[in-house]
């Protein structure tokens, strides 16, 4: 019997449920390379073979081939000794005694069977309506990055996509409106309810998808919401669509937290988020901030644009009283993206592993990353392509690399 959680534990296999856009599932929102699969929840969550042997590596700490694959997001950075989204988690579990007797009764029968309430579901395959192109996010994610890339050169689309990619753009157009594998969600909904603690609103922009809405009035009618915590990613340019807007739902759940997704401060975040308005995201910030009934915090994505301004963005969010989370979020697809490949990213790196700021400290752990030339000029003439779409002088905003994008 296993009387401690394993070092080499993650929960995430076993309690986060993650159907994708397209019908299948993850094991994880980090990872990148887990098999994608076009079956049933039940079929994927009992009977899958890779997320079987991906559950058993993490608790026994035998590598296999799928965990190799599939949590490269959390132990390479752990070999840079940067905090992981894993060990960010760990830190957070409650009751050891629970995850405990799940691990010892995988380990017995080989199965999981949920019979507690400790499920996160990640809600999406309602669409991805989104009103912003942000530079680093997956096509797939946004109804207006997706437009955007029909624009780019093939060069610049292949960092997303290597092979067809135009035609894959062509087939993220049909996600909003894709009706099979809404209903598959609502199905896991129906079925794992009683076990769900968590759920996770991501898009596309929530708060401008008509579906998040109506799922929230169903578990409110249905009397499941006290039970439950929201959890939702947003851009944070508006708090409302149409009639409904976000604070009526703070007190109908047991929880309401929402994590707002900026990446640097001023024009310099309205060039990575384009169009957002820096002032307009930190007036809801603040607004949200003086709700009691809803938790605000703000996530940072560490690419290429922002690692150098580091220090200037924690400072920023400190002095407005703005809780940053602190779970380390880097950019790991596109890989040209990743804050290792900055020119200075060996000297920026020795800065930050002594800066005040643990965020910042783990970047500097990151950026220590073996960094790739060819991938750092792929993502100049990437932003370059972009900057000729939007109109831009973005050499301007980012003065240090002036000499790649002017």
């Amino acid at each position: 019997m296993i009387t401690t959680i394993p070092e080499t534990f993650c929960p995430q296999p076993f309690n986060y449920v993650y159907p994708n856009h397209y019908g299948s599932w993850k094991p994880c929102c980090k990872c990148v390379k887990f098999p994608s699969k076009e079956m049933s929840f039940d079929e994927w969550w009992h009977e899958d073979e890779d997320l079987y042997n991906l559950r058993k590596s993490l608790i026994t700490g035998e590598k296999s081939k799928i965990y190799e694959e599939t949590c490269e997001p959390c132990y390479g950075p752990e070999k840079r000794n940067s905090k992981s989204y894993r060990q960010h988690i760990l830190e957070n579990i409650k009751d050891n005694f629970l995850w405990l007797s799940i691990i010892n009764n995988f380990m017995d029968t080989d199965e999981h069977i949920v019979n507690e309430r400790y499920l996160t579901v990640k809600v999406r395959g309602f669409g991805n309506d989104c009103n912003l192109k942000c530079y680093m996010c997956i096509p797939h994610n946004s109804t207006s990055k997706n437009n955007e890339m029909m624009k780019v050169s093939d060069e610049s689309l292949n960092l997303f996509y290597p092979n067809h990619g135009r035609e894959r753009l062509i087939k993220n157009k049909d996600i909003s409106t894709n009706e099979i594998e809404k209903q598959q969600l609502l199905d896991v909904i129906d079925e794992v309810g009683p076990f769900i603690t968590r759920m996770n609103l991501s898009g596309g922009e929530p708060t401008m998808i008509q579906e998040y809405y109506d799922l929230l009035d169903e578990l409110v009618n249905k009397n499941l919401s006290q039970n439950i915590t929201i959890f939702m990613n947003s851009n944070l340019t508006r708090l409302k669509f149409k009639d409904k807007h976000i604070e009526y739902y703070f007190d109908k759940f047991k929880k309401f937290e929402i994590m707002a997704s900026v990446d640097d401060i001023y024009e310099r975040d309205e060039w990575i988020r384009y169009p957002s308005k820096f002032e307009t995201v930190i007036k809801n910030c603040k607004y949200l901030l003086s709700q009691d009934k809803c938790k605000l915090s703000v996530n940072i994505t560490w690419s290429l644009l922002n690692a150098s301004n580091a220090e200037n963005i924690m400072e920023y969010f400190e002095k407005n009283n703005i809780e940053i989370n602190q779970n380390p979020n880097f950019v790991q697809s596109p890989a040209p993206l990743h804050p290792s490949n900055h020119p200075g990213a060996l000297q920026l790196s020795e800065k930050y592993k002594k800066s005040k700021y643990k965020l910042v400290r783990n970047l500097g752990y990151e950026m220590a990353r073996k960094s790739n030339e060819l991938d750092f000029f792929k993502a100049m003439s990437y932003i370059k392509d972009l900057d000729k779409i939007r109109k831009t002088e973005c050499w301007k905003i980012f003065p240090e690399f002036e000499e790649y994008l002017r």
